[in-house]
């Protein structure tokens, strides 16, 4: 029997689609070798197909690369957290609001204390108006919460400032958003300020003493006139020193009213004066102790917005990060897999290869 030089190269062929686990088989004696070649044909094409794809996919593997954006992000959280625990803007904005808003509050200081002058006696007492006070006491309260709102509405800007800062780098978007505070509670004033009690006393004559000495005063100086220019007592009569003494009654009246109210007026100056000092250092010290609040509230408040920023972190951040660190594990061994396989899968590609060409020398 003579050898057929085509079956010889089949077999070669199914030797070499054997090694790349290709399934073949021998045609039959009376079988045309041309069918079964058909017949293989599009499995080994398929499958060369299939080895160069897994090939490709295999090279073209990729790592996912850390650009620091988590480590960013953490530097940014504890910058944030910082801020919340010692906000650096707090006492620069108490120290604004305050110097803003002292020369109202001594504007109405200065006119809600008003003298109030009595006599008791034969005594003038100096007083200040106690509606007056009433009044201070009640709006004091109010010029300190709206110093609180400037206080909060600034810082809770400063922090909002920061965290744009923070979060809108040149290196790039941080991998999470930063977490929402919400805005800071007012605080409650429940102080309450104590003025001083300022009085001011001076003695007085009765007044009919007070215009018998200014009448007295009066008629001796008019009698020294009247002597001086040559006139003897003897040539005046009686009644023009009735008439004289009247007018001169009558002149020191006017002169110990004009006395007693330069006296009020000298009375109502010094207790103003007195009482704005006292009452300005009693306010003074008022708003030093309210400082103090505003600040131990504003930190309270922060100190629960830091447990907030906290609770972001654990909630949203660290999952996320915990992924993503998962995610590049996972990668990386599909990778070094790969990296294993990657001999015997162009090896396959090669047997394959070969057996197409020896298919086609068929």
């Amino acid at each position: 029997m003579t050898p057929d030089p085509r079956r010889d190269r089949w077999r070669r062929f199914c030797d070499i689609a054997r090694r790349a686990a290709l399934p073949t088989r021998d045609p039959r004696p009376d079988e045309d070798l041309d069918a079964v070649i058909a017949e293989v044909k599009p499995r080994l094409k398929a499958a060369l197909e299939a080895a160069e794809e897994e090939l490709r996919q295999a090279t073209s593997l990729e790592v996912p690369q850390d650009d620091g954006g988590w480590r960013r992000l953490e530097e940014a959280a504890r910058k944030l957290e910082g801020d919340l625990r010692n906000p650096t803007t707090l006492r620069q904005r108490l120290d604004e609001g305050r110097r803003s808003m002292m020369p109202k509050v001594e504007r109405l200081v200065h006119s809600r204390l008003a003298p109030v002058v009595r006599q008791e006696g034969r005594r003038l007492v100096a007083t200040v108006d106690p509606e007056g006070l009433s009044a201070l006491r009640k709006e004091l309260p109010e010029w300190v919460e709206g110093w609180s709102h400037y206080v909060q509405s600034w810082l809770e800007l400063d922090l909002q400032r920061e965290i744009e800062v923070s979060w809108n780098r040149r290196e790039g978007v941080l991998p999470v958003g930063p977490p929402v505070l919400g805005p800071i509670a007012p605080p409650q004033i429940v102080s309450e300020i104590t003025f001083p009690d300022v009085a001011i006393g001076r003695d007085v004559g009765g007044i009919a003493s007070a215009v018998l000495r200014n009448a007295r005063s009066i008629a001796y100086g008019a009698l020294s006139m009247t002597f001086l220019f040559g006139v003897s007592r003897s040539a005046i009569p009686w009644y023009v020193y009735l008439v004289g003494f009247g007018a001169a009654v009558a002149v020191g009246l006017v002169m110990t009213q004009d006395e007693r109210g330069a006296d009020r007026k000298r009375l109502e100056a010094e207790v103003r004066q007195k009482a704005e000092q006292a009452t300005w250092e009693a306010t003074r010290q008022w708003l030093d102790r309210m400082a103090d609040k505003l600040a131990e509230h504003i930190r309270t408040e922060l100190h629960g917005k830091r447990a907030d920023v906290v609770r972001w972190w654990a909630t949203e951040v660290r999952p996320k990060a915990e992924a993503s660190s998962a995610e590049i594990a996972a990668a990386k061994a599909k990778l070094d897999q790969a990296r294993m396989n990657l001999p015997r899968l162009q090896d396959r590609r090669r047997t394959l290869t070969d057996a197409m060409t020896a298919l086609d020398a068929v």
